[in-house]
C-alpha cells in the first residue's frame, strides 16, 4: 500500500479572523511590507518578515500573543479544504523527505525552480525561530483534476477574508480526509509556488505546510524584471542587440519586451534546446543579465503578477534603467520541464490566486 502524501496537522492554528497575509514573495521591499503592517496591524505580515523589523524573538513574541488573543483557534489533527478565489484545494503537511530537489531524489514533491540561498537562509531562519509554519507552498499533483469532494459545505467556514486582489479565502476542516488522502497517495506533486520555503523545510528538517490546489483552475502569469545598472537606456537596448530589438508602439503579452528610454522594443528571442533552454527567462538571465550585462541575478528587481504599465512607470520615473516585459511560461512548458526533471529558471512562474500565509499555522 501507498504510503499517504499529504499527512493531518498535528498542531493546527486556524485564523478566526482576516489577518492573513500576502506571503513574503509577494513583497518587492521592507517598505511595502512596512506599509502594509502599518495599514493592517493585525494581520500576520510582520510576524512572516522579521527582517524588515526588530527579529526573530519580536515575532515569536507577537505570534505567541495573538495565539493567546484569540485570533488563532487551535484543532489537532486537521485536514482543511480551502476555497481560494474558486479554486478547491487542500491544506496538510508533507514530510520533509518527501521533498526532491534533484535528479535521483526519492521524494514525491518535486522541487522545480532555482532559487537565492540567502532567501533560503532567511526562511529556514524563520521557522527554525518560531517552530510554526505560517506561509504555505501552493503544489499541483500530476493530474488533471484535484480528488477533493465536489461543491462546498454549506456549514460557515472557520475563516473567510477577501486579499488585497479581490480574492476570497475560505477554509473549512474536511470532516472525512481519508478518501482524498488516499487519492493524492500515488501521484507526484510540483511546486507552484515557494520554491524557497519548501528548500528551507528540507533544509532544517521538519514538515513543509503544503495547499495542493486543483492544477487546471490556476493561472501562470508573468515574471518580469526590473535592471538597475550603471549604463543608459540606449546602452542597455544595445546590450540586447542579438535579440534585434525592435520598436514597437504595443506590447503583444505572448512575447518579451525590454522597455528603455520612452521606448518598447521586441525581442527576436530564440526557441531551441531543452525545455529550460527554450524559455525566454533563460536566455536572457544568462546571456543578457549575466552574459553581457555581468550582473549578479540577485541584484535584479523580479515583479511577478502585475500590470507591465507599473513597471514602465518606475523606468519612466527614474526607478531603473529598463525593464524586461517577459512573457508568461504557459502550463504546457511547465509540464515539460517538469517531466524533463530540469530546474526552471528562477522567479519565472506566478501562479495565480495566491494561497494566504497565515490563516493556517503548524507547529512543528
Amino acid at each position: 500500500m501507498t504510503a499517504p502524501f499529504l499527512l493531518p496537522i498535528d498542531r493546527c492554528w486556524v485564523a478566526t479572523g482576516p489577518y492573513g497575509a500576502p506571503n513574503y514573495d509577494e513583497f518587492a521591499s521592507c517598505d511595502e511590507v512596512r506599509a502594509m503592517v502599518a495599514a493592517r496591524p493585525d494581520s500576520i505580515v510582520a510576524v512572516d518578515n522579521p527582517q524588515c523589523f526588530t527579529g526573530l524573538d519580536t515575532a515569536r513574541d507577537q505570534l505567541r500573543q495573538r495565539q493567546q488573543d484569540g485570533r488563532y483557534h487551535r484543532h489537532d489533527g486537521a485536514v482543511l479544504l480551502y476555497d481560494l478565489g474558486g479554486v478547491r484545494a487542500v491544506v496538510g503537511l508533507v514530510d520533509s523527505a518527501e521533498i526532491s530537489s534533484a535528479p535521483g531524489e526519492t521524494g514525491r514533491l518535486l522541487r522545480n525552480e532555482e532559487v537565492f540561498a540567502d532567501k533560503v537562509a532567511e526562511r529556514r531562519a524563520l521557522l527554525e525561530g518560531l517552530r510554526t509554519l505560517i506561509s504555505p507552498v501552493l503544489l499541483v499533483p500530476d493530474i488533471p483534476e484535484l480528488p477533493v469532494p465536489q461543491g462546498l459545505p454549506t456549514t460557515t467556514p472557520l475563516v473567510e477574508e477577501v486579499d488585497e486582489h479581490g480574492v476570497r479565502h475560505r477554509l473549512w476542516l474536511l470532516e472525512d480526509p481519508a478518501p482524498t488522502l488516499a487519492a493524492l497517495a500515488g501521484r507526484t506533486f510540483f511546486v507552484a509556488d515557494g520554491n524557497h520555503r519548501s528548500l528551507a523545510s528540507q533544509e532544517a528538517g521538519v514538515p513543509c505546510l503544503a495547499v495542493v490546489a486543483d492544477p487546471a483552475a490556476l493561472t501562470i502569469e508573468a515574471y518580469h524584471r526590473l535592471l538597475d545598472v550603471a549604463l543608459t537606456g540606449a546602452e542597455l537596448v544595445e546590450a540586447a542587440r542579438p535579440w534585434n530589438p525592435t520598436p514597437v508602439t504595443e506590447r503583444d503579452p505572448a512575447r518579451t519586451h525590454i522597455y528603455a528610454d520612452g521606448t518598447l522594443w521586441l525581442l527576436d528571442l530564440p526557441e531551441v534546446g531543452d525545455p529550460v533552454a527554450r524559455l525566454p527567462h533563460t536566455v536572457l538571465e544568462r546571456e543578457l543579465i549575466e552574459g553581457r550585462l555581468g550582473l549578479d541575478p540577485a541584484a535584479v528587481t523580479y515583479v511577478g503578477g502585475v500590470d507591465p504599465q507599473r513597471l514602465v512607470d518606475r523606468v519612466d520615473r527614474g526607478e531603473a534603467t529598463g525593464a524586461l516585459l517577459m512573457r508568461p511560461v504557459t502550463a504546457a512548458e511547465f509540464a515539460a520541464v517538469n517531466a524533463a526533471r530540469l530546474p526552471m529558471p528562477r522567479k519565472s512562474t506566478w501562479f495565480t490566486p495566491k494561497a494566504r500565509s497565515g490563516l493556517v499555522l503548524a507547529e512543528v
